[in-house]
């Protein structure tokens, strides 16, 4: 684990990069959500995401900033034949603004928060999640904590692994999670994006 010290630096460093790039153009909502170009270039890293989606039911996303993939994955998962719910959490209050803007129904379903310490007042049939919004310590802990206290049962626990390039493989997330002591019971590749999951076993109690 990190020592807190070092864990705070970290989160500030996390927060300074998010604002100086993902709020410096307000006109520009891929850039919002972390990405260069338009709509095609973002469905095109981003879509595979969908994949992960089994089942209708709530989806959370830690770190949604300005909750264009939610709402992106609404579209994307009803062309599958699903309906989830959105929900989302980011530490940043001018994204979460953003968020509640683009999807008004849902906008009590978004929460300002550090999503490392945030306290969830239920559990979500889905949960995505980054695992560089944490010190490379803390990663084990972090999944092992939102599979415990954030994903329902059933549920999955979505990995997404960004900035691959065209290298991006299924094996990449599946890997990632394989060094942190979980197994991986699928996964996805786009452009940039490589996704796997993990299915919430009912039979096991604790992660």
């Amino acid at each position: 684990m990190t020592n807190k010290a070092d864990r705070e630096a970290y989160f500030r460093d996390v927060e300074r990069t998010i604002r100086d790039y993902y709020l410096a153009d307000p006109s520009n909502p891929y850039r919002q959500s972390g990405k260069t170009g338009g709509a095609k270039h973002w469905e095109t890293t981003r879509r595979c995401i969908a994949q992960a989606v089994n089942a209708n039911g709530d989806y959370l996303d830690l770190g949604c900033a300005n909750g264009l993939l939610l709402a992106s994955l609404v579209r994307w998962c009803a062309k599958r034949g699903f309906a989830i719910t959105p929900h989302g959490v980011d530490f940043i209050p001018e994204l979460i603004d953003l968020a509640r803007k683009r999807l008004p129904a849902y906008a009590a379903n978004f929460h300002v928060a550090n999503t490392f310490f945030w306290q969830p007042p239920r559990r979500y049939r889905f949960v995505q999640l980054l695992l560089d919004a944490v010190p490379p310590a803390d990663q084990h802990a972090y999944i092992a904590r939102v599979l415990n206290e954030m994903v329902a049962t059933p549920g999955r626990l979505i990995v997404s692994v960004y900035g691959q390039g065209t290298s991006a493989t299924p094996a990449v997330a599946v890997e990632t999670l394989d060094g942190l002591g979980f197994k991986a019971a699928g996964a996805a590749a786009c452009v940039s994006a490589s996704v796997a999951w993990i299915d919430k076993d009912p039979e096991r109690s604790t992660w």
